[in-house]
């Protein structure tokens, strides 16, 4: 049996295992739990509520069919593994022996690569010496184990796809559990609303279409982690005992490259000495053009400067005439403008010179104003003085009039006294 053959029944075996073990046993489990066989009440009721839909058993038994292609290819693991420790070949003594040994290795044990060929090191074993003794030389063997190593890769990697379609369609199940439920839920309801407490119900039980399926999702991907990296870690073994075993085993010689060497050194000059002509035709051909194209540039150039000096006189001198009447506009204007601010500078001197006689005028008014007030408070100044003295005359008198008896006559005098100082006083205000 070939190793392709080999590698498409530990596929096959490892997918039969789905509908052969993981199907019935799903479907084993589902006939139970209405039987009410599981043992505690609790679990019994909460396996019923996320098994009842047809839904949710659906993604059940995909679920236990997952689980039976990742146990078998875990049972199939443990077998690798003793490949990897058994003795297939004798171990290599580090001498390098001739391609011919490969035939008699192939021959000598055949029986035990016969035993082991289920497993990734029996077949790389029987590949790498059935190269060798079908091509009689090791020459290209390590690109052939790096294709062997490949081969085993990419098949590693196929043998997951139920695996990963079952982990993608288990949750996209789930959903559409939960669509259904939710249509169930809501064609319930009659037009009057009075069967709200079945819809809120069955809503609660849509969801649970979902929540099984991602919970079943995350488990699923958790054991088809570990197993994949399992598998991954023994086949990188695989890959380094094969290389130490037989990588190095086999004589390799050199091959006689002296035809071709001298076939392709006299190609490699033909085609030199073609290039070297083609490359100095070329630079003959641009050394003209190059010349042609100064020639044809020198004159475009001269007829260029004559009519861009051509041009740039009659700009320029249009340019200036129009400066030159613009700035004439503009003095204009500006005199303009100058002598209505002059105008408008003598209207204004005229005003400040009437406004300021006005001023002068008010000012020696308010002056003689001024004066005749001073005065008027100078007066009135000495009328205190003299109210002074006369209080002074009056407290005197008051004295003497009190020794004397003659009050009634210093009341008079006192009269008297008051009349003449408010004559007095009103005089200054009335002249103020």
């Amino acid at each position: 049996m070939s190793a392709k053959n080999h590698r498409k029944s530990s596929g096959v075996s490892a997918t039969m295992a789905a509908f052969v073990v993981g199907v019935p046993f799903g479907s084993l489990i589902l006939y139970a739990v209405p039987l009410g066989m599981f043992l505690d009440a609790d679990s019994q009721k909460l396996i019923e509520r996320y098994l009842h839909h047809p839904v949710e058993k659906v993604e059940f038994i995909m679920f236990c069919a997952a689980v039976a292609v990742l146990g078998a290819k875990w049972l199939g693991s443990i077998r690798q593994n003793a490949g990897l420790k058994a003795e297939i070949v004798p171990e290599w003594d580090g001498k390098p022996v001739a391609p011919a040994q490969a035939a008699v290795l192939l021959k000598t044990h055949e029986d035990t690569l016969a035993s082991w060929s289920g497993t990734w090191i029996g077949r790389r074993y029987r590949a790498i010496l059935e190269f060798v003794k079908s091509r009689g030389s090791a020459n290209e063997l390590d690109d052939h184990m790096h294709t062997l190593a490949d081969a085993d890769a990419l098949s590693l990697e196929s043998s997951y796809s139920l695996t990963r379609f079952i982990t993608w369609a288990i949750p996209i199940l789930g959903f559409l559990g939960t669509v259904l439920g939710i249509t169930d839920a809501i064609t319930g309801v009659d037009d009057k609303l009075e069967n709200v407490a079945s819809l809120t119900g069955g809503l609660g039980l849509a969801f649970d279409a979902t929540a099984l399926g991602l919970g079943l999702t995350m488990v699923l991907m958790f054991i088809s982690f570990l197993v994949e990296r399992s598998e991954q870690r023994i086949l990188e073994l695989v890959d380094v005992t094969a290389e130490e075993d037989l990588g190095h085993r086999f004589l390799r010689t050199a091959a006689d490259h002296a035809p071709l060497l001298s076939a392709v050194e006299s190609s490699s000059r033909h085609m030199f000495d073609t290039a070297e002509s083609l490359v100095r035709r070329q630079s003959e051909l641009w050394s003209k053009s190059l010349e042609h194209i100064a020639g044809t540039g020198r004159d475009s150039a001269k007829e260029q400067h004559k009519h861009l000096v051509a041009s740039l006189e009659t700009a320029i001198g249009g340019a200036l005439a129009k400066h030159a009447q613009r700035l004439s506009e503009l003095e204009g204007q500006l005199l303009t403008r100058q002598e209505k601010m002059l105008g408008a500078m003598t209207q204004l001197a005229d005003v400040l010179q009437v406004t300021g006689q006005k001023h002068q005028h008010g000012l020696a008014d308010v002056t003689k104003s001024l004066t005749l007030q001073t005065t008027a408070l100078a007066s009135l100044q000495q009328g205190g003085a003299e109210l002074s003295r006369l209080q002074e005359t009056l407290a005197q008198n008051l004295s003497a009039l009190a020794g004397a008896g003659a009050f009634e006559e210093a009341v008079q005098s006192l009269t008297a006294a008051i009349h003449l100082l408010t004559t007095r006083v009103q005089a200054p205000k009335k002249a103020a």
